[in-house]
């Protein structure tokens, strides 16, 4: 687990395709604003399936959805569809929220 989560990006202000994540997936995806907020969670979930089942990374079981979508949430699009937190995803963020209470020098 990093010390620190990575930080959300405004994607909304990104060309679109200007990151090239692997050789067959560029981001933004293109139509981003013609997407639905279905579809934008959808093509993080995809473009996160690929970074995690890379082809030197490449494992025979699958990682739940939740567990793609929160830690690839700097990933997440403008608008996109709720999603749903597992048990392990609720305790990074409230371990994240831990951490960065302490460094304000928060109780």
């Amino acid at each position: 687990m990093p010390l620190f989560p990575s930080a959300k990006r405004d994607w909304a202000t990104v060309e679109e395709e200007s990151v090239v994540l692997l050789s067959k997936i560029l981001w933004p995806p293109k139509n981003l604003r013609r997407l639905t907020p279905d579809q934008r969670l959808l093509a993080v979930e995809f473009a996160s399936m690929f970074l995690t089942q890379g082809e030197r990374h490449s494992s025979p079981l699958l990682p739940e959805r939740p567990f793609l979508i929160h830690n690839f949430h700097f990933r997440l699009l403008p608008g996109s569809a709720g999603f749903p937190l597992d048990n392990k995803a609720k305790a990074r963020i409230y371990t994240y929220q831990s951490l960065l209470d302490i460094a304000n020098g928060k109780d």
